[in-house]
């Protein structure tokens, strides 16, 4: 890592980025640091995180290499997709107790847009602006 961040090929954010998801997956391991991760450990990991696979993936590529793993992230798409669904339903439940409205009528529409369609919608791209 430290000879990416020399050679100017990864930042200093990305490196902070994948040191701190591999010391949780450390941590949601054992948290004594005493042993390194299994295959269900990863998967429990990313079963509560699946945003997290990416950074991950890099952590057990090391692991495999250095200590003759056969780790693989990898996240249960079906599972992420309803997790995400019942945050959405529980922010518009939050927005829906909401008394001013008015300011948050584009944050409604993203978010409505994503639960019903399956689609992830940027504000950007929500509302035209003159």
């Amino acid at each position: 890592m430290e000879t990416r961040i020399e050679a100017g090929t990864t930042s200093h954010t990305s490196a902070r980025l994948a040191l701190s998801a591999a010391a949780a997956l450390l941590l949601n391991t054992d948290r004594e640091g005493q042993r390194l991760p299994n295959q269900g450990d990863v998967d429990s990991y990313l079963s509560a995180v699946p945003g997290q696979a990416a950074l991950v993936t890099g952590f057990t590529n090391f692991l495999n290499r250095q200590h003759a793993t056969t780790l693989t992230p990898r996240v249960d798409e079906k599972r992420a997709r309803k997790r995400r669904k019942e945050k959405l339903a529980r922010t518009m439940i939050q927005m829906a107790k909401c008394t001013d409205q008015g300011r948050r009528k584009e944050r409604w529409i993203v978010t409505t847009m994503e639960y019903c369609h399956d689609k992830k919608v940027s504000k950007k791209h929500s509302v035209n602006r003159p």
